[in-house]
């Protein structure tokens, strides 16, 4: 009897150690498995903010773009496509969408900027073209056009995504806010304008902001528009 408790107080032993073995190899599983997924939510994170900073690019340079192409409004500076952020305008509205419906319903005329008849874009309706001050009007419904249009496009592609227009001398590419001190280029009569497009990192719970800086004609040396 002695040999036969002997034989099988050796194999609780072996099962014992089996099952411990078992038990190991499971934590070391679990653990490689953690560090996966913990590596695989670092990638998406990653990949996420990497597709936002390419959006708020595009925004910002189409942004740009569209200044440039209508120089007239763009030369008049804090008049010009600065004018809602220095009045703070958006956020007083309650956001981008409130605004831009405000905007939309106070100046219908910014409708007729998409028109397929180019001869009458942005015009008012019955306007006439060849008068120079309806043209000034059809350049200042293109910019509350461009200005409706980007601030709606940052708020949906972004989150809680914001642009600004506006002058910045010192912290154009480290903050959201302009210290709006213009930088004037007095051989070319020009200023640099900044663009600034925020949005939220829903990752870390912080802002995370791209600036562009160009430059362009701003004509008008008094310090309610070009100069300080």
């Amino acid at each position: 009897m002695q040999f036969w408790e002997r034989q099988l107080q050796l194999k609780g032993i072996k099962l014992g150690f089996g099952l411990l073995e078992v038990l190991i190899a499971v934590v070391i599983v679990s653990v490689g498995i953690l560090g996966l997924a913990s590596l695989q939510s670092r990638s998406i994170q990653s990949l996420q903010e990497g597709d936002n900073l390419v959006t708020a690019a595009a925004i910002a340079k189409e942004m740009a773009q569209r200044m440039l192409s209508n120089p007239y409004i763009t030369a008049q500076g804090r008049q010009g496509y600065l004018l809602t952020d220095i009045n703070n305008a958006v956020a007083t509205a309650g956001g981008a969408a409130a605004w831009a419906a405000a905007q939309l319903s106070a100046s219908p005329a910014i409708a007729n900027c998409y028109t397929t008849t180019n001869t009458t874009s942005c015009f008012a309706t019955g306007a006439d073209t060849n008068d120079p001050a309806e043209r000034i009007t059809a350049l200042s419904n293109m910019q509350l056009m461009d200005e409706v249009e980007m601030r709606l496009l940052a708020a949906n592609e972004l989150p809680n995504g914001e642009i600004k227009i506006c002058f910045d001398s010192a912290g154009a590419y480290t903050t959201w806010a302009c210290d709006n001190v213009a930088t004037h280029v007095t051989a070319r009569n020009e200023n640099v304008y900044t663009i600034k497009v925020q949005w939220d990192n829903l990752f870390t719970n912080s802002s995370q902001m791209y600036a562009l800086q160009f430059t362009a004609e701003c004509n008008v040396n008094d310090s309610n528009h070009c100069t300080n």
